[in-house]
């Protein structure tokens, strides 16, 4: 049977904030349910088109997990809806300061090309739209 051959590393609060919302899509879908909720599964698919369905279902789960995000079945129509948990509220101010830190310091406009999930954030919205102001 495989072992592992090194013990698990302890993670500072650091690293775990950054593997839970790093990765391709988990913080791609968390501004979505955020800015949509309450959203159904098909919602934030039509959202990333980009994203399989495995992946989108395998992130979904992770946050849940971890109680980011709250998923609600109704049984009556076999409907699933997410919504953005206390937890996961209380992480959108630090995450909303990482993007406005990186638009911010980032060199030139043309160097990123925001989603348009980013877009409909008030907050970000604003912040890109007074830099973009200032390089015009």
């Amino acid at each position: 049977m495989y072992q592992k051959k090194l013990k698990e590393k302890s993670q500072s609060p650091l690293e775990y904030a950054l593997k839970l919302f790093g990765g391709k899509w988990s913080a791609n879908i968390f501004c979505i349910i955020v800015n949509h909720e309450p959203i159904g599964y098909n919602e934030i698919k039509r959202r990333i088109e980009d994203i399989s369905d495995p992946v989108l279902s395998s992130v979904l789960k992770r946050l849940t997990k971890h109680e980011i995000i709250e998923r609600k079945v109704y049984n009556d129509t076999l409907r699933v809806e997410y919504s953005v948990s206390q937890k996961g509220k209380e992480a959108v101010p630090f995450l909303q300061e990482i993007c406005k830190w990186f638009i911010r310091y980032q060199e030139s406009e043309k160097e990123i090309q925001y989603d348009s999930y980013c877009q409909e954030c008030p907050l970000l919205n604003n912040t890109i739209q007074k830099k973009s102001r200032k390089m015009q």
